[in-house]
């Protein structure tokens, strides 16, 4: 089905909720498990993008959906990331451009001997309402590839 009313119906009653997946280069939990044609679908905190999803949204939904078609055999060609604070749901096409920004956080990750040091940096704290309580120190992957 394609209309608005089963996507919706696919939402609020999936296959399945909070379902470990596993594939050969990547594992980890998809919050819902859509069916007709089967996809993950991943809740995301924040905004989403004007159109389409933020790269680090759309490379892990190409590695859920990997992982799913791994584990089932078959292909999966969307997925769903949800921005849920905003209302906000995107289909995410499984294309050559995002499997190769996949490939590439793959490659990286593998190079990592341990995880990435932590930073002393607190200036992206700074605006936060909860930074006094908070105490998350951390290096992102997306410094890691060259992107921030």
């Amino acid at each position: 089905g394609g209309g608005t009313s089963d996507r919706w119906r696919s939402l609020v009653d999936p296959l399945d909720r909070d379902r470990f997946v596993e594939g050969r280069d990547c594992r980890g939990v998809v919050h819902r498990l859509l069916g007709d044609p089967v996809r993950p679908s991943l809740v995301s905190t924040g905004a989403p993008p004007a159109r389409g999803v933020w790269r680090p949204q759309s490379v892990w939904a190409v590695g859920a959906a990997k992982a799913l078609s791994y584990e089932r055999g078959e292909t999966v060609a969307t997925a769903t990331v949800e921005y849920p604070t905003h209302g906000v749901v995107r289909r995410v096409r499984i294309t050559g451009e995002r499997r190769a920004a996949y490939r590439e956080t793959v490659r990286t990750v593998r190079t990592l001997d341990e995880p990435p040091p932590r930073t002393a940096d607190r200036q992206k704290c700074e605006a936060c309402e909860y930074a006094a309580d908070c105490g998350v120190r951390s290096r992102t992957l997306r410094s890691l590839l060259g992107r921030g």
